[in-house]
């Protein structure tokens, strides 16, 4: 059974939190088979391990809900986790061939100006870190498509050999000015299988949910925010542009297309967001201009 154990207290994915003296959250997935040693994974960890007691989990996926329950007779160690606040099985991000990149592509801007009628607009999204890469198989993503986990089960090393994820940093301001620090992976998949891209995105200080990325078809994938932020989200008085703004302004877009759940002012900027993550490491010749990113 491959469950998700997520940090973001919602129906959709952990009913309910681990019922325990620490009050942990989850934060990664983990895979759960029959007569399987549990590693737990919490967020924040115990110093000392897990106290001696009864825990309890309801763990939510798709339709179906399973309870866990268990019996820690004495402290338990935690597997520790590394700055990225994932297993260490992820440790080891291959780096990015190219530097951060600072400001914003001439033609976001121009497409920008254009949406809300020629004046200059302070875009509220910028990537802040370039964490790194790594392969397919050293991160269990939530929104990976059901085909490749089944062509996994036919070939043990064949996540090692498609696609590979990519981890950002980025921060988003409301229009009330509250920063949103995010953590941001995605994987492009693999042309031959018609895929878009897929990932999450979470509130790097505490891990909850914000969006998920999912792949729809051919080159075609979903941005999809959580109830929770997009309640939360105050608006900015502007017209976010869509990929159609941006071939209209020269650029000849990526190879994949984006379309949103909601399609609200969030999900548009979450969208502006990964779009300017992944043309960081783009090896297209585009022109990068200075832009006020408040």
């Amino acid at each position: 059974m491959r469950c998700q154990l997520s940090p973001v207290i919602e129906p959709v994915v952990v009913r309910s939190a681990w019922q325990g003296p620490q009050g942990i959250r989850y934060q990664d997935s983990v895979t759960l088979e029959r007569g399987s040693t549990l590693a737990i994974l919490a967020w924040p960890r115990p110093r000392q391990g897990w106290p001696a007691g009864s825990y309890r989990v309801e763990i939510s996926k798709r339709e179906q809900t399973s309870t866990l329950e268990f019996t820690i007779a004495g402290p338990a160690a935690v597997e520790p986790v590394d700055h990225l606040g994932l297993p260490r099985r992820v440790d080891g991000l291959k780096p990015f061939d190219e530097e951060l990149k600072t400001g914003w592509p001439r033609f976001m801007v121009a497409a920008f100006a254009k949406k809300n009628g020629g004046r200059q607009v302070r875009v509220p999204v910028k990537v802040v870190s370039l964490l790194g890469k790594c392969q397919t198989d050293q991160y269990d993503c939530f929104n990976i498509p059901k085909h490749h986990l089944q062509h996994e089960k036919d070939d043990e090393s064949y996540l090692s050999r498609m696609g590979r994820y990519y981890w950002y940093d980025l921060e988003l301001t409301g229009g009330d000015g509250q920063v949103l620090p995010l953590r941001v992976v995605y994987n492009e998949g693999d042309a031959d299988c018609n895929d878009g891209l897929w990932g999450e995105m979470w509130n790097r200080n505490n891990y909850e949910k914000v969006a998920d990325l999912t792949s729809t078809g051919d080159c075609e994938s979903t941005l999809t925010a959580t109830p929770a932020y997009r309640a939360r989200f105050k608006s900015h008085p502007f017209q976010v542009p869509t990929d159609a703004d941006y071939e209209g302004e020269g650029f000849g877009g990526v190879f994949w297309r984006l379309e949103y759940g909601h399609d609200d002012q969030l999900e548009r900027l979450l969208g502006v967001g990964l779009l300017l993550a992944d043309l960081q490491d783009a090896k297209d010749d585009i022109d990068w201009q200075p832009m006020s990113v408040r």
